[in-house]
C-alpha cells in the first residue's frame, strides 16, 4: 500500500510515522516505524541531513542497564534516549553558499545559544540590569561566558548578578560589575580603562545595549543632548577606546531600533550638528536620530575593521519586548508606546 505524504506547513516536518535517528559520526537517518525501513534522505524534502559530531554544551552520554545510549543534561538532570544533537540537524550543503535560516522572530536567546560553549569567552554589556540587556547577560552566563556588566546603578547591577547566578547556576566569579555613566564622557573613559584592566588580553563580545527614550531636552555635564550622548556618542566613544582589545573573531553589536526610520536627517554625511537642537525639540525624533547613528556607526566600523576580522552589526531588538527603556520617558509617551499601532 502506498504511504501518502500529506501536506504540511513546514517542508522539514516529518510525515506521520517517521522518526529521526543519528549515527555516532554525525549523520542523520530516517525510520518509517510502520515497516521499520530506514533511509538517509528526508522523506519529504529528499535532502540529507547532518548533525554536529560533539554533544551540545551541558550534555553528556552514558549507557542504561541494557547498554542503550542515554543522554543526561547536567544542569537539569533530565534524561532522554533522543540524541540532543538532532536539535541542530541541518541540511547537508551541496554548495558552500547554500544557506537556510534556522531562527525567526519567535526564537529565544536560549534556543540560539543551545549547545554553544562560551567558556573562556569575554563579553562586555552595557545597560544590563533589566530588560534585553539582563536577558542577554543571563543567556551568555548560562553558557560559561565571562561578563562585565557595565551600568550606572551598581546596587541594581549586584542584584542582577545574584539573580543570574541563582537562575543559571553560573559562577559568580564569571560576572563582574563595572560602573559606566553614559551621560559623562569622563565616566566612559574611566570605564574603558577599567575594562582593559579586567580583560587585559581581549574582548570577544561587546554589546552596546544601554539607552534612554522619550526624554525632554536635557544637557549632560558635557553640554550635549542627553539622548544623543547616551544612545550614540558615548557608545561610539566607548567602542573606539576598546578597539585595542578587539581581535580577529571579536563581535560588536549596537542595539538600535526600527525607530531609526523616523530620523529627521536626510544626509548624515554633510557636515552638521548631529545633536537635535533645543529649539523645536522632539523626543521621538531625537531618539530616532540616535538609533540611525547606531546603524551608520556599525556600518562604518564594519567596513573599517573587516581586515582585522572584527564583526560589527546593529540590530532591531523587536517590537513589544519587555524592557525598562520606557521608564525614562514621560507619561504621555509611555501611553503612546503602549497603544497598538497599525501595520503599514
Amino acid at each position: 500500500m502506498h504511504n501518502a505524504i500529506l501536506d504540511s506547513d513546514s517542508e522539514d516536518e516529518l510525515p506521520l510515522g517517521w522518526v529521526e535517528r543519528s549515527t555516532e559520526d554525525g549523520n542523520v537517518y530516517f525510520v518509517n516505524t510502520s515497516n521499520n525501513r530506514t533511509q538517509w534522505t528526508h522523506p519529504r524534502t529528499g535532502q540529507k541531513k547532518v548533525i554536529p559530531k560533539d554533544l551540545p554544551f551541558g550534555w553528556t552520554k552514558t549507557m542504561d542497564a541494557n547498554e542503550k545510549p542515554l543522554y543526561v543534561h547536567l544542569e537539569t538532570g533530565n534524561k532522554t534516549y533522543v540524541d540532543p544533537r538532532l536539535a541542530f540537524a541541518t541540511t547537508e550543503k551541496k554548495h558552500v553558499h547554500d544557506f537556510r535560516q534556522r531562527f525567526d522572530g519567535s526564537t529565544t536567546a536560549f534556543q540560539v545559544l543551545h549547545g554553544v560553549d562560551l567558556s573562556g569567552k569575554y563579553a562586555v554589556i552595557t545597560g544590563c540590569n533589566a530588560g534585553i540587556g539582563y536577558e542577554t547577560a543571563k543567556s551568555l552566563a548560562r553558557h560559561g561566558c565571562n561578563i562585565l556588566l557595565a551600568n550606572r546603578n551598581m546596587e541594581a547591577t549586584q542584584v542582577a548578578i545574584e539573580k543570574i547566578v541563582k537562575e543559571t547556576n553560573a559562577s559568580d566569579e564569571n560576572l563582574k560589575a563595572i560602573h559606566l555613566d553614559l551621560s559623562s564622557l569622563k565616566s566612559v573613559k574611566q570605564c574603558a580603562r577599567a575594562v582593559k584592566t579586567v580583560f587585559s588580553d581581549h574582548i570577544d563580545i561587546l554589546i552596546l545595549n544601554a539607552g534612554v527614550f522619550g526624554l525632554p531636552y536635557e544637557e549632560t555635564e558635557d553640554k550635549l543632548d542627553r539622548t544623543f550622548q547616551v544612545n550614540h556618542l558615548s557608545h561610539m566613544y566607548f567602542t573606539l577606546l576598546l578597539e585595542p582589545l578587539l581581535k580577529n573573531g571579536s563581535r560588536v553589536v549596537f542595539v538600535s531600533s526600527e525607530s531609526h526610520r523616523t530620523a529627521s536627517l536626510t544626509n548624515v554625511f554633510v557636515k552638521q550638528n548631529l545633536a537635535h537642537p533645543k529649539d523645536n525639540y522632539s523626543a521621538m525624533i531625537a531618539y530616532g536620530n540616535s538609533k540611525l547613528y547606531n546603524v551608520i556607526t556599525a556600518m562604518v566600523l564594519s567596513e573599517e575593521w573587516k581586515h582585522k576580522g572584527i564583526c560589527v552589526n546593529s540590530l532591531h531588538p523587536g517590537n513589544m519586548v519587555s524592557t525598562n527603556l520606557q521608564n525614562s520617558c514621560n507619561k504621555l509617551l509611555q501611553l503612546q508606546c503602549m497603544w497598538p499601532q497599525p501595520l503599514n
